[in-house]
């Protein structure tokens, strides 16, 4: 039954989920025009006053309008059921931004809610339970100080396990840098649980550490940290298995790597061998500058793999087809290149499958299927044509250094197209990708190669990635 009650014995639920009601502005003024239109719903109070539980922002518009009093269904509630109702409304309206979501929840869970009370009370997946409970492990403050954080950005954060570094990479909440920062963070975290396996290993087979590494006696034998998990299987295995008996060895430990070493004897060392070692050593540098930089261009293709993969899901509008089209123009008159993407990978960037294939034993044969030939058709070719030019000028192991890790403009120009291209369509790049772009990243200033590099003289990686788009 609907009862007039006076505004003054109406009181806001302490545990809204709604932590902010917003301006009531426009719906005190359709209430001054129509009144209400929908009642509130509130439970009494052993005070004599009623708490309101679906109609916070009626409520405060009502006030606004000059109301004496609101139609309202009283009801009765418990302190589970009347939370839990109120997130469902929030969550109806879409009033709740992730994170008030996640508070709404924990409100559940502290009056003794389980979690399959909540998934059926909120009719929340158990997917989306999930990520508000992990939101809940974050700094309120930073949370609430973090702009236009998405409910893709939080779940882009569990990626990273130490809570601590996901409260510091709030800060770049809602910036070009956001996606790049975690991702970055997400590749040190990997490589520090690959170093930490190696390190059991190293202390498995007692072997022991040493500061600082002596040319004269020791030889170095292999770096021990690796870039991903099938390179360090192998590497685990020749610690365990692979040692010469003949030989003693030791390891050090920098800031970013491990290295493994033997001993030789001092007595065997000449100027040549020094002369030998020092070369050896200035080429082992090579090597860790160029394992510095290629996990930072694999984070920045991954960066723009998924980005187009969002957008080619989406329309395809006006402007990026006139880009498109002048990408295509521009590339058949000045560059002569064919645009044939892999088939395989076209599919997986687009989600769903354009070829009907056969296993013809030694080869597998691929044709339109009946939903390709339909997509041609219509608007969606579009996303055909985008993805489809996209994947054959981006690879996952375009770079922008030479042989010996230097900055080279000369591949730096082909990534750029890439770049030009993907702008094109609204991407933004993150600070990290434009100066792994234009030479600025420090790492490169350990090399001081660049004039050959910049004269075309040492990029056969790029020459056979622009070789395999010609005709």
């Amino acid at each position: 039954m609907i009862t007039n009650i006076q505004l003054e014995k109406l009181q806001g639920h302490p545990k809204n989920p709604r932590l902010i009601v917003g301006d009531v502005t426009e719906l005190a003024d359709s209430i001054k025009e129509r009144g209400i239109l929908q009642n509130l719903t509130v439970v009494p109070d052993d005070n004599g006053m009623y708490t309101v539980i679906i109609g916070h922002r009626r409520l405060e518009a009502s006030k606004l309008a000059g109301l004496k009093e609101v139609p309202c269904v009283i009801t009765e509630m418990d302190d589970k059921t009347q939370v839990a109702t109120m997130l469902v409304e929030n969550m109806q309206r879409s009033d709740l931004t992730p994170y008030e979501q996640a508070q709404g929840i924990q409100q559940c869970l502290d009056l003794g809610m389980s979690d399959k009370d909540i998934l059926k009370k909120t009719g929340f997946s158990k997917s989306t339970l999930r990520n508000r409970k992990q939101m809940l492990k974050l700094d309120t403050e930073k949370v609430q100080s973090a702009q236009n954080v998405s409910i893709d950005d939080f779940i882009n954060l569990e990626r990273i396990d130490d809570i601590e570094k996901r409260n510091e990479l709030l800060k770049h909440a809602g910036t070009d840098n956001f996606n790049m920062e975690v991702e970055e963070a997400y590749q040190d975290q990997e490589q520090e649980k690959r170093d930490n396996k190696v390190l059991e290993v190293l202390n498995e087979v007692e072997l022991y550490m040493i500061e600082d590494n002596d040319y004269n006696i020791h030889r170095h034998d292999r770096t021990l940290s690796t870039d991903d998990e099938e390179e360090l299987t192998e590497l685990l295995e020749y610690l365990r298995t692979g040692l010469d008996s003949e030989k003693t060895y030791v390891y050090q430990k920098n800031n970013w790597r491990f290295y493994l070493y033997y001993l030789v004897s001092k007595s065997n060392t000449s100027s040549n061998e020094e002369a030998e070692e020092a070369e050896r050593e200035r080429n082992r540098e090579v090597r860790r500058t160029r394992k510095e930089l290629k996990p930072l261009f694999v984070s920045a293709y991954n960066l723009r793999y998924e980005f187009m993969k969002e957008l080619v899901k989406g329309k395809i509008t006006e402007p990026m087809v006139k880009h498109l089209t002048k990408t295509l123009t521009e590339n058949m008159l000045n560059v002569g290149r064919t645009f044939v993407p892999d088939k395989d990978k076209l599919e997986a960037l687009l989600n769903y499958e354009l070829y009907d294939k056969e296993d013809r034993g030694y080869f597998i044969s691929k044709t339109l299927n009946k939903r390709a030939t339909r997509e041609i058709g219509n608007a969606r070719a579009n996303n055909i044509m985008i993805a489809s030019v996209y994947l054959s000028i981006d690879k996952e192991d375009i770079n922008c250094y030479g042989h010996q890790g230097e900055y080279s403009k000369y591949n730096a120009e082909f990534l750029q197209y890439v770049y030009d291209f993907i702008i094109g369509l609204g991407y933004k790049p993150s600070d990290l990708e434009k100066q792994l772009l234009d030479g600025t990243y420090p790492s490169y200033d350990n090399n001081k190669n660049k004039e050959e590099s910049e004269s075309g003289e040492n990029h056969s990686h790029i020459e056979e990635l622009v070789n395999e788009e010609k005709l």
